[in-house]
């Protein structure tokens, strides 16, 4: 078995330590005549009592063995102590020949656990998280010669009886014992990155384009399906699978939006419809990228979900920026670009004179049931693209009009840019936590309980006066958009809007409530009840009995035990 130091007991080593030896004598007797006798005649007699434990030792040695050999060796140097006088002339060297003795001991100890590694190592287990994360069915497959199955094996190498079962704790003392290195940070995130590319998810795109209940399917590696693969790469800080999930493994892993080769194979796809460049991309119609078909990817919006990685409705302008980059197209200018010249319509000729004043701006968004910078900034495109604001047409003409440029695409800056030339009053941010609480007040919502109360699905599925419905509201509060809400989304909103933290009475007033509605009034109850029923069952809103001990308790709890309950009764005084 190939090993990483040599053999500690093979005739080399043995000379060299006895050189060892006899090099330090000048320094431990000064009497020469002492000096020789030992050189020429103890040493040789030692050297020959030490073949006798050592003629029948195999390597490589387990630590019992060795403390074993090591005990051995006391005994036939104590057994022949007149011969080699110990306590005569040899005693000067003795610390000299202990010091020896250790080194050896400690070869062999390293020659043992280089072993262990060279045997787990051709089974594919070359690291500490390789071993702990292997699934024990697996591990049970293998053998270890010559000590033979996993549990013989991690029994010689603890010099203890190990069980039925090569549990995860019993596979962590398995790793420190015999020096299984730990993988760097940059080293771990290559590694999930390989386990991601077995099933071609190199980029941001790719993991998000796949389906939840596709990951729940897949095997990585070792890791095990995806709940299980997730789990160890954000350290266990998540509950179920979802979009919000996947941002977060992205991140954690450093994965790019689109990666080289994607890149590549998404310009030759951009090719085939003659789009080269940014300027190509952008001199496009909308209309007919949508209807184009990006083998295999599908039309225009599917296509361009793929490369962003979310889910794309529309085709826009503001769209074909975020694609340009996704594939890597610089920026440049058009060398030549088109001068327009201006174009009068019939319809202009006929129009009357337009009024250009703030007042009459002011009076065509009323009109559309707009009367300050809220109720416009926060219309959906749309509400906007369906009104008519007379005389001068739909929004983008109207809004060009009062800026004194060509609007294109829409987007909030332009709005709120809008709102500054009406003279629009912009709210001050105590006004505008007001009003985002009076929206929420309208469905019974008034703090941070009521909030969480109402739930994920509920919420989204509520119109919160002009700022739209769940979704488009949060966005508007948070400024930032929502990929997947969640209970955490919750609280970021209480937070925006100024609803107040959460005491610990307040807490433990909610959980004792939660635990009343479920039936759970005192210890005894929730002891009744058992650890099963609590970790399976569901405790609105805060979800299952994991998370609710999670938040009670205020720490991390991976299952739930009769001393997790117990703890759980402590902490709210029962």
């Amino acid at each position: 078995m190939p090993v990483e130091i040599p053999n500690p007991l093979s005739a080399e080593r043995l000379d060299a330590r006895e050189v060892e030896l006899r090099t330090a004598l000048p320094e431990l007797y000064s009497d020469p005549v002492q000096r020789a006798i030992v050189e020429q005649v103890i040493i040789p007699q030692l050297r020959a009592v030490l073949r006798i434990p050592l003629a029948s030792v195999t390597l490589p040695l387990t630590f019992q063995e060795i403390d074993e050999l090591c005990a051995n060796v006391d005994r036939a140097v104590d057994d022949h102590r007149d011969l080699l006088d110990t306590d005569g002339l040899l005693k000067p060297a003795a610390s000299k020949i202990t010091d020896l003795r250790q080194g050896v001991r400690a070869e062999l100890v390293e020659h043992f656990k280089a072993a262990c590694r060279a045997a787990l190592a051709e089974h594919g287990i070359f690291d500490r998280e390789k071993l702990i994360r292997m699934k024990e069915v697996d591990l049970r497959k293998l053998a270890f010669p010559p000590w033979g199955g996993v549990l013989a094996f991690f029994s010689e190498i603890l010099g203890e009886s190990t069980g039925s079962s090569a549990r995860i704790s019993l596979r962590e003392r398995i790793a420190d014992r015999v020096g299984l290195p730990q993988l760097t940070e940059e080293e771990q995130k290559a590694r999930y990155r390989e386990a991601l590319a077995v099933h071609g998810i190199d980029d941001r795109g790719t993991l998000y384009s796949k389906k939840i209940k596709d990951y729940r399917a897949m095997e990585f590696q070792f890791y095990g399906n995806g709940h299980s693969f997730f789990l160890a790469i954000l350290g266990g800080e998540y509950e179920v699978l979802s979009l919000d999930l996947l941002v977060r493994v992205a991140d954690a892993l450093d994965l790019p939006l689109v990666s080289e080769k994607r890149q590549q194979e998404y310009r030759t796809i951009l090719a085939n419809h003659d789009i080269y460049d940014r300027i190509t991309l952008m001199q496009m119609r909308t209309a007919d990228f949508k209807k184009m078909a990006f083998k295999p990817y599908g039309k225009g919006c599917a296509f361009a979900a793929r490369i962003l990685g979310r889910t794309v409705y529309d085709v826009s302008r503001a769209l074909f920026s975020g694609l340009a980059d996704a594939v890597g197209f610089a920026l440049e200018k058009n060398p030549q670009p088109a001068e327009r010249a201006k174009k009068i319509s019939k319809r202009e000729k006929e129009e009357p004179t337009r009024e250009k004043s703030p007042e009459s701006y002011c009076a065509a968004l009323a009109d559309n049931g707009i009367t300050d910078r809220e109720t416009l900034v926060c219309a959906t495109f749309d509400e906007l693209s369906e009104m008519i604001f007379h005389p001068w047409g739909h929004f983008r003409a109207f809004f060009s009009e009062i800026l004194g440029e060509r609007v294109r695409n829409d987007n909030r800056n332009l709005r709120h840019r809008v709102a500054d030339r009406l003279g629009f009053p912009k709210l001050s941010s105590e006004e505008q936590q007001a009003a985002y609480r009076a929206a929420l007040l309208e469905h019974d919502i008034h703090d941070r309980f009521t909030l969480h109360q109402m739930g994920v699905k509920d919420f989204l599925r509520v119109r919160f006066k002009h700022y739209g419905k769940g979704t488009a509201f949060a966005t508007r509060v948070l400024g930032k958009t929502i990929n997947r809400f969640s209970h955490t989304t919750f609280d970021e909103l209480a937070d925006a809007i100024g609803f107040p933290p959460f005491t610990p009475e307040m807490f433990k007033k909610i959980y004792l409530d939660i635990l009343r509605i479920n039936g759970i009034a005192d210890r005894s109850a929730l002891l009744k009840h058992g650890p099963i029923w609590f970790e399976d069952t569901e405790f609105p809103p805060l979800g299952k009995g994991i998370r609710l001990a999670h938040r009670i308790l205020d720490r991390k709890v991976k299952n739930i035990t009769i001393a997790i309950l117990n703890e759980i009764a402590d902490a709210l005084g029962w």
